[in-house]
C-alpha cells in the first residue's frame, strides 16, 4: 500500500475509533502478511483486531447451501494463526 494512503487510513481510524478490524472473511493472504499488518497497526497507536474465522466467505451474501458446500478450516490452523496474531500485537 502506498505510504500516503496508509497515512490517510491511519488518520481516519484515529478520528473515528481506537480499534482497527482486520477482516479475513473475504481476503486470502498469508498469515505472515496479516501479522505484519497487525504490527504496523499497533505501531501507529491503534488496537488491531484481526478476524480468525473457521470458514472463508461467511457473513457475506453467500447462501447457507454455498457455505455448507465450502466446508470449514482445520481448527489447529486457526489456533496457530491466532497465536501468531497475538504475538504480533493483536488486541483482545
Amino acid at each position: 500500500m502506498p505510504e500516503e494512503r496508509l497515512k490517510a487510513l491511519i488518520e481516519t481510524a484515529h478520528k473515528h475509533e481506537h480499534g482497527f478490524r482486520l477482516s479475513s472473511g473475504f481476503l486470502s493472504i498469508p498469515t505472515e502478511d496479516w501479522a505484519e499488518l497487525i504490527e504496523l497497526t499497533a505501531k501507529h497507536g491503534l488496537k488491531p483486531k484481526p478476524e480468525v474465522g473457521i470458514q472463508w466467505g461467511a457473513g457475506g451474501d453467500a447462501s447457507v447451501e454455498e457455505l455448507e458446500n465450502a466446508g470449514t478450516r482445520d481448527p489447529k490452523w486457526l489456533i496457530d494463526r491466532a497465536k501468531t496474531f497475538l504475538e504480533a500485537g493483536a488486541y483482545v
